[in-house]
């Protein structure tokens, strides 16, 4: 085609003529038929529908690696968080554990009254009966 006397005439080279193939329109314009055949067009409209099906492909699979990502962070952030909770609980405990104790022993040493031996506030009697 590039040797075709049109092309000749209009001095196009095959590069340009290439470009412009890949460049068309689905539909092409009678006047513009005469540098394409029918066949090299209708290759050129599979190649490119083809191509935009792998590209719609490659972006949805983009999107289900996007949501299995964050559902990973998601789940990971969920662990941390569990995992901070229950420390904070063992040390509540820990706590409510030593000022029982402490008010105990201040308590049979005698220098706190007894309405103060029931313990501190915020802390429950179950942390000193697991003594």
């Amino acid at each position: 085609m590039p040797n075709s006397p049109t092309c000749q005439s209009k001095k196009i080279h095959p590069r340009d003529l290439r470009r412009s193939v890949c460049t068309l329109p689905l539909f092409i314009s009678p006047s513009s038929l005469h540098f394409y055949s029918v066949r090299e067009r209708l290759k050129e409209v599979l190649r490119q529908y083809e191509l935009r099906e792998r590209h719609f492909e490659c972006v949805i699979r983009s999107k289900e690696l996007e949501v299995l990502l964050s559902r990973a962070r998601a789940a990971e952030q969920k662990q941390l968080a569990e995992g901070e909770k229950a420390r904070f609980e063992r040390r509540e405990e820990e706590a409510c554990r030593c000022s029982h104790q402490c008010t105990a022993f201040l308590t049979v040493a005698g220098v706190l009254e007894h309405s103060a031996a029931e313990g501190p506030r915020g802390c429950s009697k179950r942390a000193d009966d697991a003594h």
